[in-house]
């Protein structure tokens, strides 16, 4: 669909959603409503040579963009129970495509999966919880991260920041098809000390791939947090330690070197086994200072080992930022926020893409190995409750971990209905 088009149809459905974007009457049993965002970007030209036209961020200026719409509707059968579907629409395309960085400037842009030139809406989610006391219980299709590793700060490209390497841990390799959603069980605890959640969901049957493996015996991914909440200087704060572990059919890096024929360049997916197991984990404090800013700080990593699978081609990250409302200056509403990630790949890892190896996510053919480093800002205009407008800005350093690529800064718009 030719983006004028596409870009019409979207605007008419976000009139329609924000006019009325949520129903929910206390003593009904239903509930009603859905969001749309769209993103434009275009980046600047990168230095540097060995550009891989496949997997590359550059090396000219790119212009991109993605487009979602989503619905949810939800029925309430008895106390404590929900039943939800959420459709969803996205269309869109990289710059210039979705790969290069591990950190790519666009979380949103992970919706649109197999881009196509009309593609078809999809289910997104569609799950059952249900609440008892302290416990709750959740199966289903949804998206991992929207019960770990979740932040007020730096979860959703739709309303906080864009990056991917911020929307939760980098080095998090979480479940999910190409679009991000998977199916699973969550079950949770909650105190007003702590909460403690654990899941299990399907992994994709390639890496990257559309498709889930419902092979649950030699294909799963395994999550366990907990949090912590405490009082510093009379403000909450928050601490979530999350790991996890992935069976899955996953190649490794050190074997893929070790098996290249001479003169080739090393091939992960010949040395994919079932018996692949990925682990890692890492840390998310979250700080509100006063009313008006919330600062996050993460730390996570991973094996390093086995091929990334499913979201991203980090193996250790850190991250932090906060956001501040705009009430100092009289607009409630608006948000300023800063943010900061650099992100780096394991020995083993880094040696397969220089050696020429190539993943979903990364590989330009040569890689001269320097950690990525990302400086995320955006300014959001709120007009009134539903609608929202921002001004994003990213500079990217080392994209794709490669120092003799870059830099690049990414400047973007964003508009949200909800």
């Amino acid at each position: 669909m030719p983006l004028p088009v596409f870009a019409m149809r979207l605007l008419l459905l976000f009139l329609c959603l924000t006019a009325r974007a949520e129903e929910k009457v206390e003593d009904s049993t239903w509930l009603l409503g859905g969001h749309t965002t769209w993103v434009l970007q275009e980046n600047t030209a990168l230095s540097g040579k060995n550009f891989n036209p496949a997997l590359s961020f550059g090396p000219d200026a790119n212009f991109g963009w993605s487009g979602t719409v989503s619905i949810f509707l939800g029925v309430l059968p008895w106390k404590g129970a929900l039943l939800q579907i959420e459709p969803e629409y996205a269309n869109g395309h990289g710059m210039p495509n979705a790969s290069g960085v591990a950190g790519y400037p666009n979380g949103e842009i992970v919706r649109t999966g197999v881009i196509g030139t009309n593609p078809p809406p999809y289910v997104a989610r569609a799950f059952f919880r249900q609440e008892l006391d302290a416990f709750a219980i959740t199966v289903g299709k949804f998206a991992l991260n929207d019960f770990f590793d979740s932040s007020r700060v730096a979860s959703d490209p739709r309303r906080h920041f864009l990056n991917w390497a911020l929307m939760d841990q980098g080095a998090w390799d979480y479940a999910a098809d190409t679009r991000g959603y998977t199916y699973g069980l969550v079950l949770g605890y909650e105190h007003p000390l702590f909460e403690i959640r654990t899941g299990i969901a399907l992994m994709p049957q390639i890496a990257n791939g559309p498709d889930l493996d419902w092979n649950i015996v030699q294909s799963q991914s395994g999550m366990l947090e907990i949090e912590f909440k405490y009082q510093l200087f009379k403000q909450p704060g928050l601490i979530k330690a999350m790991s996890y572990i992935n069976h899955a059919n996953m190649g490794n890096y050190d074997s893929a070197i070790r098996s290249a024929t001479a003169g080739k360049a090393p091939d992960i997916i010949a040395t994919r086994s079932h018996s692949a197991i990925k682990y890692g984990g890492g840390i998310l404090v979250e700080q509100q200072f006063n009313r008006e800013i919330l600062a996050f700080l993460r730390a996570g990593l991973n094996d390093g080992q086995t091929e990334t699978f499913a979201f991203t081609e980090i193996d250790l990250s850190i991250s932090l930022g906060a956001h501040m409302t705009g009430a100092y200056w009289k607009r409630p509403l608006d948000r300023l926020a800063l943010a900061f990630v650099t992100s780096g790949l394991s020995n083993s890892h880094a040696n397969y893409l220089a050696a020429g190896g190539v993943g979903f996510q990364l590989g330009d053919g040569a890689l001269n190995y320097g950690w990525e480093s990302i400086l995320e800002t955006y300014y959001l205009v709120g007009f009134g409750e539903h609608i929202e407008a921002s001004a994003d800005m990213q500079a990217i350093f080392n994209p794709g971990m490669n120092a003799g690529h870059g830099p690049t800064v990414v400047f973007g718009l964003r508009l949200h209905g909800h």
